[in-house]
Protein backbone atom coordinates (compact mmCIF):
# COMPACT_ATOMS: atom_id res chain seq x y z
CA UNK A 1 0.00 0.00 0.00
CA UNK A 2 1.64 3.35 -0.51
CA UNK A 3 1.72 6.42 1.57
CA UNK A 4 2.34 9.47 0.78
CA UNK A 5 5.77 10.30 2.03
CA UNK A 6 7.45 13.81 3.51
CA UNK A 7 10.74 14.02 3.44
CA UNK A 8 11.91 15.42 7.38
CA UNK A 9 14.78 17.51 7.96
CA UNK A 10 18.30 16.00 9.13
CA UNK A 11 17.31 16.62 12.96
CA UNK A 12 13.56 14.93 12.38
CA UNK A 13 15.51 12.34 10.85
CA UNK A 14 17.72 11.45 13.63
CA UNK A 15 15.23 11.51 16.25
CA UNK A 16 12.88 9.75 14.20
CA UNK A 17 16.21 6.54 13.85
CA UNK A 18 16.03 6.93 17.55
CA UNK A 19 12.45 6.38 17.96
CA UNK A 20 12.71 3.06 15.34
CA UNK A 21 15.79 2.28 17.07
CA UNK A 22 14.02 2.10 20.75
CA UNK A 23 11.10 0.55 19.26
CA UNK A 24 13.07 -2.76 17.88
CA UNK A 25 15.49 -2.60 20.56
CA UNK A 26 12.63 -2.60 23.66
CA UNK A 27 10.29 -5.62 22.20
CA UNK A 28 14.03 -8.33 22.31
CA UNK A 29 14.28 -6.61 25.46
CA UNK A 30 11.46 -7.50 27.32
CA UNK A 31 11.37 -10.70 26.00
CA UNK A 32 14.43 -11.72 27.01
CA UNK A 33 15.17 -10.18 30.29
CA UNK A 34 11.47 -11.69 31.51
CA UNK A 35 13.69 -15.34 31.36
CA UNK A 36 15.29 -14.43 34.20
CA UNK A 37 12.47 -12.99 36.60
CA UNK A 38 10.85 -16.39 36.71
CA UNK A 39 12.49 -18.22 39.69
CA UNK A 40 12.16 -14.90 41.30
CA UNK A 41 7.95 -14.88 40.68
CA UNK A 42 8.11 -18.78 41.62
CA UNK A 43 8.93 -17.41 45.18
CA UNK A 44 6.87 -14.30 45.47
CA UNK A 45 3.24 -15.64 44.18
CA UNK A 46 3.58 -19.45 45.00
CA UNK A 47 2.63 -20.77 41.55
CA UNK A 48 3.85 -23.82 40.25
CA UNK A 49 6.54 -23.70 37.17
CA UNK A 50 3.86 -24.45 34.76
CA UNK A 51 1.96 -21.17 35.80
CA UNK A 52 5.09 -18.87 35.67
CA UNK A 53 6.16 -20.30 32.30
CA UNK A 54 2.98 -18.28 31.30
CA UNK A 55 4.92 -15.24 31.51
CA UNK A 56 7.17 -15.75 28.10
CA UNK A 57 3.83 -17.66 26.61
CA UNK A 58 1.49 -14.58 27.19
CA UNK A 59 4.18 -12.51 25.47
CA UNK A 60 4.98 -14.46 22.85
CA UNK A 61 0.78 -14.96 21.94
CA UNK A 62 0.45 -11.68 22.04
CA UNK A 63 3.47 -10.77 19.70
CA UNK A 64 2.35 -13.67 16.91
CA UNK A 65 -1.19 -12.71 17.09
CA UNK A 66 -1.31 -9.32 16.55
CA UNK A 67 2.20 -9.20 14.06
CA UNK A 68 0.18 -10.85 10.92
CA UNK A 69 -2.21 -7.70 10.89
CA UNK A 70 -0.43 -5.19 12.27
CA UNK A 71 0.68 -4.24 8.29
CA UNK A 72 -3.14 -3.95 7.60
CA UNK A 73 -4.30 -2.38 10.47
CA UNK A 74 -1.09 0.49 9.84
CA UNK A 75 -2.62 0.65 6.75
CA UNK A 76 -6.25 1.14 8.01
CA UNK A 77 -5.10 3.76 10.77
CA UNK A 78 -2.11 4.40 9.65
CA UNK A 79 1.45 3.49 10.25
CA UNK A 80 2.68 6.54 12.45
CA UNK A 81 -0.33 6.42 14.57
CA UNK A 82 -0.87 2.65 15.20
CA UNK A 83 3.52 2.73 15.75
CA UNK A 84 2.73 5.78 18.91
CA UNK A 85 -0.32 3.47 20.40
CA UNK A 86 1.86 0.55 20.36
CA UNK A 87 4.53 2.40 22.37
CA UNK A 88 2.07 4.11 24.68
CA UNK A 89 0.37 0.57 24.90
CA UNK A 90 4.03 -1.15 25.94
CA UNK A 91 5.21 1.34 28.16
CA UNK A 92 1.52 0.81 30.15
CA UNK A 93 1.85 -2.36 30.08
CA UNK A 94 5.17 -2.60 31.40
CA UNK A 95 3.97 -0.27 34.17
CA UNK A 96 1.03 -2.98 35.05
CA UNK A 97 3.56 -6.04 34.61
CA UNK A 98 5.32 -4.37 37.53
CA UNK A 99 2.60 -3.12 40.03
CA UNK A 100 0.66 -7.02 39.29
CA UNK A 101 -0.28 -8.31 42.57
CA UNK A 102 -1.49 -11.91 40.93
CA UNK A 103 0.15 -14.13 38.58
CA UNK A 104 -2.99 -13.48 36.42
CA UNK A 105 -2.92 -9.78 36.28
CA UNK A 106 0.85 -10.02 35.43
CA UNK A 107 -0.45 -12.68 33.03
CA UNK A 108 -2.58 -10.26 31.39
CA UNK A 109 -0.45 -7.27 31.32
CA UNK A 110 2.14 -9.76 29.26
CA UNK A 111 -0.35 -10.29 26.68
CA UNK A 112 -0.96 -6.60 26.48
CA UNK A 113 2.74 -5.57 25.99
CA UNK A 114 3.04 -8.04 23.46
CA UNK A 115 0.45 -6.87 21.52
CA UNK A 116 2.66 -3.53 21.95
CA UNK A 117 5.69 -4.86 20.77
CA UNK A 118 4.07 -6.41 17.59
CA UNK A 119 3.02 -2.81 16.63
CA UNK A 120 6.53 -1.83 17.41
CA UNK A 121 8.54 -4.70 16.02
CA UNK A 122 6.50 -4.49 12.63
CA UNK A 123 5.81 -0.76 12.05
CA UNK A 124 9.59 0.08 12.94
CA UNK A 125 10.52 -1.63 10.33
CA UNK A 126 7.84 -0.49 7.60
CA UNK A 127 8.41 3.18 8.49
CA UNK A 128 11.92 3.63 7.59
CA UNK A 129 11.02 4.12 4.07
CA UNK A 130 9.08 6.83 4.91
CA UNK A 131 12.10 8.24 7.44
CA UNK A 132 15.24 8.29 5.42
CA UNK A 133 16.49 7.96 1.44
CA UNK A 134 16.65 5.44 -0.41
CA UNK A 135 20.45 5.12 -0.42
CA UNK A 136 20.17 4.87 3.48
CA UNK A 137 17.59 2.51 3.36
CA UNK A 138 20.03 -0.54 3.53
CA UNK A 139 22.29 1.12 6.33
CA UNK A 140 18.86 2.10 8.47
CA UNK A 141 17.53 -1.81 8.31
CA UNK A 142 20.88 -3.11 9.58
CA UNK A 143 20.82 -0.84 11.90
CA UNK A 144 17.19 -1.94 13.49
CA UNK A 145 18.72 -5.66 12.76
CA UNK A 146 21.13 -4.98 15.36
CA UNK A 147 19.58 -3.22 17.82
CA UNK A 148 16.96 -6.04 17.58
CA UNK A 149 20.04 -8.75 18.16
CA UNK A 150 21.52 -6.49 20.85
CA UNK A 151 18.26 -6.98 22.67
CA UNK A 152 18.12 -10.61 22.74
CA UNK A 153 22.07 -10.41 23.99
CA UNK A 154 22.32 -8.01 26.86
CA UNK A 155 18.57 -9.02 28.14
CA UNK A 156 19.66 -12.38 30.41
CA UNK A 157 22.81 -10.75 32.08
CA UNK A 158 20.70 -7.07 32.45
CA UNK A 159 17.89 -8.51 34.09
CA UNK A 160 19.74 -10.83 36.23
CA UNK A 161 21.85 -7.45 37.19
CA UNK A 162 18.16 -5.55 37.85
CA UNK A 163 16.63 -8.55 40.01
CA UNK A 164 19.60 -8.95 41.90
CA UNK A 165 19.73 -5.26 43.00
CA UNK A 166 15.93 -3.81 43.49
CA UNK A 167 13.86 -6.87 42.82
CA UNK A 168 11.75 -8.88 40.34
CA UNK A 169 10.23 -5.52 39.28
CA UNK A 170 12.72 -3.84 38.31
CA UNK A 171 13.03 -4.67 34.83
CA UNK A 172 9.39 -3.89 33.99
CA UNK A 173 10.07 -0.28 35.47
CA UNK A 174 13.19 -0.26 33.73
CA UNK A 175 11.05 -0.63 30.50
CA UNK A 176 8.59 2.46 31.27
CA UNK A 177 10.27 5.53 31.35
CA UNK A 178 12.54 4.42 28.47
CA UNK A 179 9.12 3.34 26.07
CA UNK A 180 7.81 6.43 26.93
CA UNK A 181 11.87 8.53 25.03
CA UNK A 182 10.68 5.89 22.14
CA UNK A 183 6.94 7.70 22.29
CA UNK A 184 8.51 11.26 22.42
CA UNK A 185 10.87 10.51 19.97
CA UNK A 186 8.05 9.47 17.70
CA UNK A 187 5.83 11.90 18.38
CA UNK A 188 8.87 14.52 17.11
CA UNK A 189 10.60 12.85 14.43
CA UNK A 190 8.09 10.78 12.77
CA UNK A 191 6.92 12.46 9.52
CA UNK A 192 2.91 12.73 9.24
CA UNK A 193 1.05 10.96 6.85
CA UNK A 194 -1.34 11.85 4.10
CA UNK A 195 -4.33 10.73 2.89
CA UNK A 196 -4.75 6.79 3.63
CA UNK A 197 -5.18 4.35 1.31
CA UNK A 198 -8.35 2.35 0.97
CA UNK A 199 -8.86 0.36 3.86
CA UNK A 200 -8.38 -3.46 3.86
CA UNK A 201 -10.59 -5.17 5.92
CA UNK A 202 -9.44 -7.83 8.86
CA UNK A 203 -10.25 -11.56 8.27
CA UNK A 204 -11.25 -11.93 12.01
CA UNK A 205 -12.28 -15.81 11.62
CA UNK A 206 -8.80 -16.26 10.78
CA UNK A 207 -7.01 -14.43 13.14
CA UNK A 208 -9.17 -16.05 15.89
CA UNK A 209 -8.41 -19.80 14.24
CA UNK A 210 -4.82 -18.14 15.01
CA UNK A 211 -5.29 -17.31 17.94
CA UNK A 212 -6.86 -20.82 18.91
CA UNK A 213 -4.31 -22.80 17.72
CA UNK A 214 -1.69 -20.97 19.47
CA UNK A 215 -3.31 -20.91 22.68
CA UNK A 216 -3.99 -25.07 22.46
CA UNK A 217 0.32 -25.11 21.57
CA UNK A 218 0.85 -22.65 24.58
CA UNK A 219 -1.54 -25.07 27.30
CA UNK A 220 0.18 -28.44 26.07
CA UNK A 221 3.61 -26.93 26.16
CA UNK A 222 2.87 -26.19 29.90
CA UNK A 223 0.44 -29.37 30.52
CA UNK A 224 1.13 -33.03 31.00
CA UNK A 225 -0.76 -36.44 30.63
CA UNK A 226 -3.99 -37.03 28.49
CA UNK A 227 -4.59 -33.35 28.97
CA UNK A 228 -1.67 -32.50 26.61
CA UNK A 229 -1.98 -34.64 23.98
CA UNK A 230 -5.85 -33.39 23.50
CA UNK A 231 -4.32 -30.00 23.62
CA UNK A 232 -1.80 -31.08 20.86
CA UNK A 233 -4.77 -32.69 19.00
CA UNK A 234 -6.39 -29.61 19.08
CA UNK A 235 -3.86 -27.10 18.15
CA UNK A 236 -3.40 -29.30 14.95
CA UNK A 237 -6.58 -29.56 14.12
CA UNK A 238 -7.66 -25.55 14.38
CA UNK A 239 -4.19 -24.98 12.42
CA UNK A 240 -5.58 -27.58 9.72
CA UNK A 241 -8.58 -25.61 9.57
CA UNK A 242 -6.69 -22.40 9.51
CA UNK A 243 -4.91 -23.43 6.75
CA UNK A 244 -7.53 -24.94 4.58
CA UNK A 245 -9.46 -21.48 5.28
CA UNK A 246 -7.00 -19.31 4.01
CA UNK A 247 -5.92 -21.02 0.72
CA UNK A 248 -9.85 -20.35 -0.24
CA UNK A 249 -10.13 -16.72 1.12
CA UNK A 250 -9.02 -13.94 -1.45
CA UNK A 251 -7.65 -11.51 0.74
CA UNK A 252 -6.05 -14.18 3.32
CA UNK A 253 -4.16 -13.50 6.27
CA UNK A 254 -1.24 -14.84 5.29
CA UNK A 255 -0.53 -15.46 2.23
CA UNK A 256 0.30 -19.18 2.01
CA UNK A 257 1.67 -18.60 -1.61
CA UNK A 258 4.51 -16.55 -0.70
CA UNK A 259 5.78 -20.16 0.54
CA UNK A 260 6.86 -20.90 -3.30
CA UNK A 261 9.38 -17.92 -3.49
CA UNK A 262 12.59 -20.22 -2.47
CA UNK A 263 14.23 -17.47 -1.17
CA UNK A 264 11.80 -16.70 1.56
CA UNK A 265 11.54 -20.19 2.60
CA UNK A 266 15.38 -20.21 2.92
CA UNK A 267 14.89 -17.28 5.06
CA UNK A 268 12.00 -18.29 7.46
CA UNK A 269 14.03 -21.24 7.49
CA UNK A 270 17.32 -19.84 8.97
CA UNK A 271 14.89 -17.39 11.33
CA UNK A 272 13.58 -20.46 12.88
CA UNK A 273 16.98 -22.10 13.68
CA UNK A 274 18.05 -19.26 14.75
CA UNK A 275 15.20 -18.53 17.24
Amino acid sequence: MSHSITIPTPFARRVGLLALGLATLLPMLAGSMANMVLPALGQVFAVPFASVQWVLVAYLLGITCLTVVAGRLGDRFGRRRLLLWGMALFALASLLCALAPTMGWLIAARVLQGAGAACMLSLALAMVGQLVPPERRGWSMGLLGTLSACGTALGPSFGSLLIGAFGWQAPFLLLVPVSLLALGAGMLGLPPEGALPQRERVNLASLSMLVMALLCYGLALTSGGTLALGLWAGALLVTALFIRRERLDPSPLLPLVLLAEPRLRGGLLASALGS
